[in-house]
C-alpha cells in the first residue's frame, strides 16, 4: 500500500519526498520592478517547514510586457533579480521540499488593465463575459513564437542557474 509519506520517483527520475504538495497560487506580491521579495522566502520556508515534499510557485511570468496580474514575478534577459531568487529558492533550505517554478506566458489572458493589445496564437478572442476583462489578441508572428520559445528556455536557465529545482 501506497503510503502519503512514501518517496514519489517521477518519470524523469525527479525524487520528491514525499506526497504532499502545495500547489501552484499566484502569489501576487512580486516588487514593482517584478522582483521576488523577502516574503516570498518567507511564505516557502513556511510552506516547507510544514513538510511538503514539494512547493509550485504562482506563475512567473517570462516576458515583462505580457502578465497575467500586476505583481508578477518576471525572469528575462536584461532583469537582474538573480540574487532575489536565490533568496527565495533558499526558503526550502534544511528541509526535504523542492520548489517548482511555475513559468507562464499568459497569451490572450492578460488583462486590459495591463496590456492594451495581447499576443496568441491566433487573434481569436475570448467569449463572453471574459472578453470584457480581455482585449482581443493580436496573431503572433512565427518569429515572435521563436522569441517566446526563447524566453521560456531562457527563464528556466536562470531558475536552474538561482537553485530551484
Amino acid at each position: 500500500m501506497i503510503k502519503i509519506s512514501d518517496e514519489l520517483i517521477l518519470p524523469c527520475k525527479e525524487i520528491i519526498s514525499n506526497r504532499i504538495a502545495k500547489s501552484a497560487m499566484s502569489e501576487n506580491m512580486a516588487s514593482a520592478e517584478h522582483f521576488p521579495g523577502p516574503e516570498f522566502y518567507k511564505a516557502y520556508k513556511i510552506w516547507a517547514l510544514g513538510g511538503s515534499g514539494l512547493s509550485i510557485s504562482g506563475n512567473v511570468m517570462i516576458d515583462s510586457r505580457y502578465r497575467g496580474e500586476p505583481h508578477n514575478v518576471v525572469i528575462e534577459k536584461g532583469l537582474d533579480n538573480h540574487q532575489e531568487l536565490m533568496n527565495w529558492a533558499k526558503g526550502s533550505e534544511g528541509t526535504a521540499n523542492k520548489i517548482w517554478l511555475q513559468l507562464n506566458h499568459p497569451g490572450k489572458h492578460t488583462p486590459i488593465f495591463l496590456t492594451k493589445v495581447p499576443v496568441a496564437p491566433s487573434a481569436v478572442p475570448l467569449k463572453p463575459p471574459l472578453n470584457k476583462m480581455f482585449n482581443p489578441p493580436r496573431e503572433l508572428s512565427e518569429s515572435e513564437i521563436q522569441d517566446i520559445i526563447g524566453r521560456f528556455a531562457y527563464a528556466a536557465f536562470i531558475a536552474k542557474k538561482t537553485g530551484f529545482k
